[in-house]
Order: C-alpha cells, then sequence, then structure tokens
C-alpha cells in the first residue's frame, strides 16, 4: 500500500521503506518472479488498485529489466503487457517504462465516467506508453493510440459506434503537475470523423485545463447526442446532417467540478421529419459546476419549415439567452432551461418569445407576443399536420381576405406528449386580435366584412368572437364561432345577431348553401320586407358537405306578402324561426285587408316545398264588402269570428294548394232580399272550400243550410268561368 502523498510531503530520506525497494529490487535479487500481485497506491484520498497478473524481474550489473502483464482495477477487464529497463544503482538509475495494449476492454473505467442513456456492450481499446524514468521519478510521458472502438446500445437502443483510430500524447512534469499535449487525434462518432489538437495542464491537486489548439467541425460531437437521449437516435441526428465549427474550447476541472467555455460559428442542419432546420448559428457556450448559459444569434440566416408549415422563413435575426441549471425536487435533481431575451425577426413573422423547459420531466412553460401582420400571410403558419388538413383548409379559406392581427399572443404550459391535455396537466392558449378582417366562414356563403375579431385557440378548441361586422349588408352586433376540438371530423358552430331588412335577409338566404329552399322561398314566395333584428346558427362540418342552418328572424311591423295567392300581411310582428329549410312562426299577429288577424306560418322541404298558413281574426264586416261590391255597404254590418288554412305545394314551375275557411256570422245581419236577409244573433255558419293551381281555382261555398256556390276561377282573367249557385 503506497501512500503517494506522504511521499510527496516528505521526500525519500524520511521513508526508510523506500531506499530498502530500491536496494531489494537493483541490488539484492538476482532475479524474482510474482504472480497475481497487488499494488494499492493512494493519492488524493483516492486509492487506485493495480493487479500484476505476472511480473519476472532481473537483474544484471547495472542492468535491470522486467516484463509482465497487469491490470488497473476499475479500469479494464483484462491486461495489458508492460517492460521495465532501468540503468543504474539505488542512487541514481533511469530507464523506460514501456506498456502495450491490444483489445484492452475498458467498460469499467468508460461506464463509470460517463453516465449514459445507452449502455456501453463493447469496448476495445489498443495504445502503446512510454515512460521515461529517473530516480527522482517520471521525466516524461508519451502514448500513441491505435485502432479502438466503443460501441453503445442493448436491446432497447439502436447501435452507435465510436472510436479513436489515431493520435499522440506527450506529457511533461512541471512545478505544480502536468502538461499534456495531445496531436493529431482522429475520433470516429457513427460515420463521422474528427481530428483534433489540444494542450493541458493537470495540477498535483487534481485539477486540470485543456484547450483546443486549432477550429474544429462540430459534427462528431453531434452524433454523440444519441448516448443521453431517450427518444433520438443516430439515424435521426444524421438526417439533420449537423454542420458546424468548434472555434474555441477550454475545459476546465477544478475540485472535481467541471467548467466550461466554448464558441461555435455557423452551426446548420437540415429539416428531418417534425425537427425544422437552420442555417447560420453561432454559438457562446459557458459551464459551471451545475449550471451554464448559452448565448446564440443569427443574422441572414433561414428556418426551414415547410413539413411544419406552408413555408420556410427567411431570418433577419434571431438571439436567445438560454440559462441551464439543476432543481431539486425530494431527492431528484431535475435539469431546467430557461430562455430570456428572445427575439426571432423573419421576412415573415416577428415574435418575441420566453421559456422554461424541464429538461426531466419534458414539462414546458411558454410565452410569446407576435408583432401585427397581414391577416392573408397567417395561413402560411398553420401546422396543417397537427391541427387536421380539414381544420387547415378551413382556416387557411376563412382569412384569405383582407384584415390586420393587431395583436397575438402565445401561452403554453405541460408536456408536448399529454397535449392536448384531456388529463387536465395542461394548457395551451393563444389571443390574436383581428382588425377589420374578412371571414370567409364557408364557400357556400357570403364572407363576414368589417370584423374585429378576436380569435382564442384553448388547448384542441378554438373561439371567435366579434362585437361587429356585416353579412350581406346585414350589420352583425355580435358573433361568435366555435370548434370544440381541432380535429378532422370537428363541426365548427357560427352564432350571429344582425338587423337588416327583409330584402337583405332574402339576398342573403339567396346567397347560401339553403339557396334552393329557404332562399327561393324567401325570394318567389313569402316575400318580407322592412326593417328586422335576425339571428343566426351555422353548423358546419370540417369535413363533409352538410351545413345545417338555424335562426330566427324578429318581425317589427313588417310587409309579408304570399305571391302565389296574392295575400299581402301588414305590419306583421312576432318571431319567424327557420332551420334549414323548415320555417315556423306561431303567434303572428298582423293585418290583412285592413283588418287584424292571428296567423302562424309553417314551411316544409318535400318533394315539393310545402307551406302552412293558418290564420283567424275577429273582423267587422263593412271593411270587406268594399273589396266585394260597394253597392252592398249598406246592407251589410256586424262582425265575425273566422279562421282560415291555407296549403301550398311549390315547385320550380307551379304551385298548388287547397284552403279552408270557416266563419261565424251569428253576429252579422243582412238586409239583403231572402233568401240572403239574416237577423243579428241567428246561426249561420259559412264555409268555403277551395284548391287549384296556378291557372285556376275551384271553389266551393256554403251559406247555411239551404245555400250552396260551387265555381271555377281562371286566375288570368279573374271571372268566373263557371258557376252554379243553389239556393
Amino acid at each position: 500500500d503506497v501512500d503517494a502523498d506522504r511521499f510527496e510531503r516528505a521526500g525519500d530520506n524520511n521513508f526508510p521503506v523506500v531506499d530498502a525497494l530500491k536496494s531489494l529490487f537493483l541490488e539484492q535479487l538476482q532475479s524474482f518472479s510474482l504472480e497475481e500481485g497487488e499494488v494499492l497506491l493512494s493519492k488524493n484520498g483516492e486509492t487506485q488498485s493495480f493487479i500484476i497478473d505476472q511480473l519476472t524481474w532481473n537483474n544484471s550489473g547495472k542492468r535491470h529489466q522486467g516484463l509482465g502483464q497487469m491490470k488497473v482495477a476499475d479500469v479494464s477487464s483484462n491486461s495489458a503487457s508492460f517492460i521495465i529497463d532501468v540503468t543504474g544503482n539505488k542512487d541514481a538509475f533511469e530507464g523506460v517504462f514501456y506498456a502495450r495494449a491490444e483489445d484492452l476492454d475498458i467498460s469499467p473505467w468508460v461506464s463509470d465516467l460517463i453516465k449514459t442513456k445507452r449502455p456501453l456492450t463493447e469496448s476495445r481499446a489498443n495504445f502503446e506508453i512510454w515512460a521515461d524514468v529517473q530516480s527522482n521519478g517520471i521525466t516524461g510521458v508519451q502514448a500513441q493510440f491505435e485502432e479502438s472502438l466503443l460501441e453503445w446500445g442493448g436491446e432497447e437502443y439502436s447501435t452507435l459506434v465510436t472510436g479513436i483510430r489515431g493520435g499522440s500524447i506527450e506529457a511533461v512534469p512541471t512545478q505544480d503537475g502536468w502538461s499534456v499535449r495531445v496531436d493529431q487525434l482522429v475520433v470516429d462518432s457513427g460515420h463521422e470523423t474528427i481530428e483534433a489538437d489540444f494542450v493541458g495542464k493537470v495540477t498535483n491537486a487534481g485539477d486540470a485545463v485543456v484547450s483546443i489548439v486549432k477550429p474544429v467541425q462540430i459534427n462528431p460531437f453531434l452524433m454523440l447526442l444519441p448516448l443521453f437521449m431517450d427518444d433520438t437516435s443516430e439515424e435521426e441526428i444524421r438526417a439533420l446532417n449537423p454542420t458546424g465549427q468548434l472555434a474555441t474550447l477550454e475545459l476546465q476541472f477544478r475540485h472535481r467540478q467541471p467548467e466550461l467555455t466554448a464558441k461555435i460559428l455557423d452551426l446548420s442542419w437540415e429539416q428531418a421529419g417534425k425537427t425544422p432546420g437552420l442555417t447560420s448559428l453561432d454559438a457562446d457556450i459557458y459551464w459551471y459546476k451545475d449550471s451554464g448559459a448559452v448565448y446564440l444569434k443569427s443574422e441572414n440566416s433561414t428556418l426551414s419549415a415547410d413539413n411544419i408549415i406552408k413555408q420556410n422563413l427567411d431570418i433577419n435575426a434571431f438571439n436567445a439567452n438560454l440559462y441551464f441549471h439543476t432543481l431539486a425536487v425530494g431527492d431528484e435533481k431535475q435539469w431546467v432551461m430557461t430562455g430570456k431575451e428572445l427575439v426571432f425577426d423573419s421576412e415573415q413573422l416577428v415574435l418575441e418569445p420566453a421559456f422554461r423547459a424541464n429538461l426531466t420531466t419534458g414539462n414546458l412553460d411558454i410565452f410569446a407576443n407576435i408583432e401585427p401582420l397581414a391577416l392573408n400571410a397567417v395561413n402560411n403558419f398553420f401546422p396543417a399536420s397537427l391541427m387536421g388538413v380539414n381544420t387547415d383548409k378551413f382556416l387557411t379559406r376563412a382569412f384569405a381576405g383582407e384584415g390586420s392581427i393587431s395583436k397575438a399572443q402565445v401561452l403554453w404550459h405541460g408536456n408536448p406528449k399529454n397535449y392536448p391535455f384531456n388529463d387536465n396537466s395542461g394548457i395551451f392558449q393563444a389571443y390574436v386580435d383581428i382588425e377589420d378582417s374578412d371571414f370567409v366562414f364557408s364557400s357556400k356563403w357570403p364572407a363576414l366584412n368589417e370584423l374585429d375579431l378576436s380569435v382564442r385557440f384553448e388547448n384542441a378548441g378554438l373561439v371567435m368572437e366579434s362585437d361587429k361586422g356585416t353579412l350581406a349588408g346585414i350589420d352583425v352586433a355580435a358573433m361568435s364561432a366555435e370548434i370544440p376540438r381541432l380535429h378532422p371530423s370537428s363541426m365548427l358552430t357560427i352564432k350571429a345577431d344582425g338587423s337588416g331588412t327583409g330584402e337583405k335577409l332574402t339576398s342573403l338566404m339567396k346567397q347560401s348553401s339553403i339557396a334552393s329552399s329557404l332562399g327561393k322561398v324567401l325570394d318567389k314566395d313569402v316575400q318580407v320586407s322592412g326593417p328586422l333584428s335576425a339571428s343566426l346558427t351555422l353548423d358546419i362540418p370540417l369535413k363533409g358537405k352538410d351545413i345545417r342552418v338555424r335562426g330566427e328572424a324578429q318581425l317589427n311591423n313588417n310587409d309579408v306578402y304570399i305571391t302565389s295567392t296574392r295575400m299581402q300581411f301588414d305590419d306583421a310582428n312576432g318571431t319567424l324561426t327557420f332551420d334549414n329549410a323548415e320555417i315556423d312562426a306561431n303567434g303572428l299577429t298582423a293585418s290583412l285587408l285592413g283588418q287584424p288577424v292571428e296567423m302562424s306560418i309553417q314551411g316544409r322541404q318535400n318533394d315539393s316545398y310545402d307551406v302552412n298558413v293558418n290564420l283567424k281574426g275577429l273582423w267587422h264586416v263593412h271593411p270587406l264588402v268594399k273589396y266585394v261590391k260597394t253597392d252592398l255597404i249598406d246592407y251589410l254590418d256586424g262582425e265575425t269570428h273566422w279562421q282560415a288554412d291555407v296549403n301550398l305545394s311549390l315547385s320550380n314551375s307551379d304551385f298548388s294548394y287547397n284552403a279552408q275557411i270557416n266563419a261565424d256570422l251569428t253576429a252579422t245581419q243582412s238586409l239583403l232580399p231572402a233568401p240572403f236577409a239574416t237577423v243579428q244573433g241567428t246561426s249561420l255558419p259559412l264555409q268555403i272550400n277551395s284548391e287549384g293551381n296556378l291557372q285556376a281555382s275551384n271553389i266551393e261555398a256554403r251559406l247555411g243550410d239551404n245555400i250552396h256556390f260551387d265555381g271555377v276561377l281562371p286566375h288570368k282573367e279573374m271571372q268566373f268561368s263557371r258557376a252554379l249557385l243553389s239556393l
């Protein structure tokens, strides 16, 4: 057991055992052999075991030689051969120590020195060492490396092969340690090769500093990344084809703690899969103990991202300060990276993000401000592969018109692998304010115009809101649009409240997906005019063509004209609802022929478009007489309760109808000659049945029990072509 520290502090004279060993090895023994011996060397509080498998020693005068095999415990699992050749006596000698390793297995040492995700599966080291020895110590060391390799992998990982193909080391003692130089060191990593020269020094206290002599290419260093990452393979790193230059590197170990400074110039990598590519990035790296900083800068470069978004980005300037430190969570030490003072300035987009990433757990926090940009340019940044092709197509079409993004912010908290955070473990939000924009929500509908739109993404959902805009001339006071989940099978729901006129509502429906049904009905059959307010709900599938349109129109003293029956309703009030082609209106009030009516309207799309109109009222007789024959005004008086059902069947070129009118004439009186003379209070029911089409109507009427009329009325002439009155 040799205590090297005590030797250095006290010198040989205070340790007679040293003289005794010199006399034994160099003078007293002519020859001896040793097998399975062990030497323990203690230095700086640590003990290293040297296993002597075999040693043969011979002394011949002043010539002393030994040869054998040895290994260093915890460094190698097999032995290296060595030769010692010394000339002189115990008081003054000099010589050479030579060792050669052939396919030396250094797995124990490498596995303990480098903690990697991929286990070391094989190692073969080949090298030669020469040490110049004098009576006062070692005066120089030279080493020559030959073909050596380290293979990493195992059952759960792909194989990565690293190795040394050549190089030499020269070390000379200094006053407080050793000065070291490494020349023409050739290192392989994957299929990449690096040749580098290093200089450095090691102190007796164990501190060390190493620097590169000249710049080297960065590729092989990056190819070592798969050793330390779970989800990155050698093939994925190679697909990035990283290039760059390590301009400066200084690595120090002080008090057994690492300290590093480095500068990388013109770092570039290609786009591969969902990983964007980048050209011309410079990095300054500083590291001490368990913390570090990386300062990134890039100008006039290109971000290749058209695998994710629709175009690559030309970068004017990119700056980022990245800080690394450890975080104690219970007994676990976690690595954290924080990004500050980030600026991404491109021709198409300007970002000012900040972020914090837990590299151990994968949790990520991001906040970013986006500078204003044109609305019709934003579709270039939609990640179609992430949000779905149908969602991308919809949003691209929707925001292709006028407008600008005045403000945008992005917030992310959580592990990306858990997106869209159905387990509530995180949240993604993006807020976008759009001014004076067009929103083309469907190719089958007019665009919403002049919108001040607030857009909010939350996890996998999308919500849009606006408090003003226009839709085909209708003023929109409140609009919201929502996609609960950005998925190809999702539904966009739009709700809007607006005000306009019946004519503008009709024009809107004529330009909509229901132009052939409700649009045609409002244009040709049930015509509404005058100011009104309306609400609209559209359900638009992102995949498919079946758009559902729901809504209601609030009539406020509007005119309604049913063209097929020439019925003119004035001052209509109430609510008209519609669901695609279906229309319903119950409890409407209006004026017909100058007198009040209550009515309901129902429309349904069948083989033809069918409309049912139900009417009822309490009417005075006098105002009605003038529509028949004014000479009868002095002969008729009173009022009547009546109701009517009108059923219309409308097609493109024709229509048919049937109608029933029932009236109670009990409260009326007639001064006409018998049998038409009646006294007020006498029960007298009136029933009229009519049916017809575009050309003519068949009309049947019954008054009381004795009067019956049957006739045919051509619509063009509006005179009966046949009439039969039975008394």
